[in-house]
């Protein structure tokens, strides 16, 4: 398990915590951590930032793909993220209950944009199943009345809904390559502008 405190494109430093294999051993005191311990850790870290929240409890969540090198194969990550900090995890480590009972929570609603075959992927490869989820491009479209938000991408929708046009402000890498700390950033960096997003609009509901 790694931890690493990214700036988001508001400015904010959000801590990141990265439960990955090819992160073994870089500036981690866990190592001799097993695997359900680690994941223990980065979800508490979440856990314990949505009880300050409070009633309404919000987290951004995306999935991210590394291309293997064969067309046919890709690396998948899990992007999760509140308001002060983000757990990346690899997708070998989606197996453990404890992930699957953390997305399973009643009192979380979990917000990302255009999800529908991210939840299938999901489902069928993992065996993961949300209890509260909401797709947000789907949501402003009905709150607002304007179907065209189906369509947006995450920075348009983020500049139409809350007007913070700083929340995607990086380039994305070319390459979503997990072992380098840029394109981690900008993975932190999309599902903490979910996050405000979906704090923003579920805020009107």
């Amino acid at each position: 398990m790694k931890m690493i405190n990214f700036i988001m494109g508001d400015g904010k430093v959000v801590e990141t915590t990265l439960i990955d294999e090819e992160d073994k051993g870089l500036h981690s005191d866990s190592d001799e951590e097993d695997d359900e311990t680690k994941l223990k850790r980065g979800l508490d870290q979440l856990w314990d930032c949505l009880i300050r929240e409070g009633d309404q409890k919000i987290v951004g969540f995306d999935l991210q793909w590394r291309n293997l090198g064969d067309r046919l194969k890709a690396k998948m990550h899990l992007v999760l993220c509140t308001n002060v900090t983000c757990v990346i995890i690899d997708s070998q480590y989606l197996r453990y209950e404890i992930v699957k009972n953390f997305l399973a929570l009643k009192d979380v609603t979990f917000v990302g944009i255009h999800i529908a075959d991210d939840l299938v992927k999901l489902k069928n490869l993992h065996g993961i199943v949300f209890r509260n989820v909401v797709d947000l491009s789907e949501h402003a479209a009905n709150l607002f009345k304007r179907p065209r938000y189906k369509s947006f991408s995450l920075s348009e929708l983020a500049a139409s809904v809350t007007y913070q046009h700083n929340l995607i402000i990086k380039d994305k890498p070319a390459s979503v390559a997990y072992h380098n700390n840029l394109s981690k950033e900008y993975a932190a960096i999309e599902a903490y502008a979910l996050f405000n997003i979906g704090k923003n609009l579920l805020g009107r509901d």
